[in-house]
């Protein structure tokens, strides 16, 4: 269970394993993350990975950072892959490993705008140029939620563009 956010004026993200592997009976000892400078993450969203661990994606003041599964003990720091305008004032943060090949990100940032940045997986530490470019995929955007499809690789947004508007968009398997 990932959570962030302020207390007191401090930057918080907290990752606590939903139960105690070594004794169910006694609470799971929770880990204190932090990015660079300990500045408060915008957004975070969890991506599985295909041996039932999970990495962490966070964006802040316009950078994408990342927590692997084995970076998660209590006072770890995030490592920045990328960054871009697109990651400013992320309010709703994805992440995908649909092939298990590939990273997705996926989010709703300030100016209203889903963004969609891809990295293979193999580079996603040693190289952050391999990230492609984030660019706007939907605008005029005021809530959206995302479905993964893993049996077609598909991805689908349901996203609210203003009154009583609803809009589906679809990314086929065989784009990139």
């Amino acid at each position: 269970i990932y959570t962030n956010g302020l207390v007191a004026g401090n930057a918080q993200l907290v990752y606590s394993p939903p139960f105690n592997v070594f004794n169910p009976e006694v609470a799971p000892s929770p880990s204190n993350l932090h990015l660079p400078g300990n500045i408060v993450p915008d957004a975070i969203a969890a991506c599985r990975n295909v041996d039932q661990t999970s990495d962490l994606y966070a964006v802040s003041a316009g950078k994408l950072y990342y927590f692997s599964s084995t970076n998660q003990r209590n006072g770890s720091t995030a490592v920045q892959v990328a960054e871009s305008t697109m990651f400013t004032g992320v309010r709703t943060l994805f992440a995908s490993s649909a092939d298990s090949t590939s990273i997705t990100v996926w989010g709703l940032n300030s100016s209203n705008q889903i963004f969609y940045a891809s990295c293979p997986r193999i580079s996603l530490t040693t190289n952050p140029s391999v990230w492609s470019v984030p660019l706007p995929i939907l605008t005029d955007v005021e809530h959206v939620s995302l479905f993964i499809s893993l049996s077609y690789s598909a991805n689908t947004f349901f996203a609210h563009t203003g009154g009583s508007q609803l809009t589906k968009a679809t990314k086929s398997p065989e784009t990139s």
